[in-house]
């Protein structure tokens, strides 16, 4: 479903240099068309990180008070109005979607960096 968009994300991370058998060319390493859709799903799952960020200051700035300097949210779940309440599970999903895709990227940057450039001829 995401698979054109997690390519381009993955293109626009590592550029688009291909080799003859049509293996996209990172730094010193190779990926078949499978590992470069995770690897661009993982990219595409750390933008709700952003959201995550966003929401937070969202919140601190709309419901913030100064204590012993620093500036914290404080409000209850049940005073809040229907778009926030709705908003603060999704950032929290977002979160943890952006903190899984962490570790995926991880795992397949790690498999990835077994396929050195220099197996394919390159």
């Amino acid at each position: 479903m995401l698979e054109r968009a997690a390519r381009a994300v993955c293109r626009l991370v590592h550029g688009n240099r291909r080799s003859q058998d049509g293996y996209l060319l990172t730094g010193r390493y190779w990926m078949d068309g499978d590992q470069e859709v995770r690897t661009g799903k993982s990219y595409l799952g750390l933008t709700g990180l952003l959201v995550f960020i966003a929401n937070g200051k969202y919140m601190v700035e709309r419901y913030g008070h100064e204590v012993h300097g620093r500036r914290v949210a404080s409000f209850t779940f049940s005073e809040l109005p229907l778009e926030e309440k709705i908003l603060l599970p999704v950032s929290l999903i977002a979160f943890f979607i952006a903190f899984a895709s962490i570790f995926r990227a991880v795992f397949i940057l790690q498999e990835v960096s077994s396929q050195r450039r220099s197996d394919l001829g390159e």
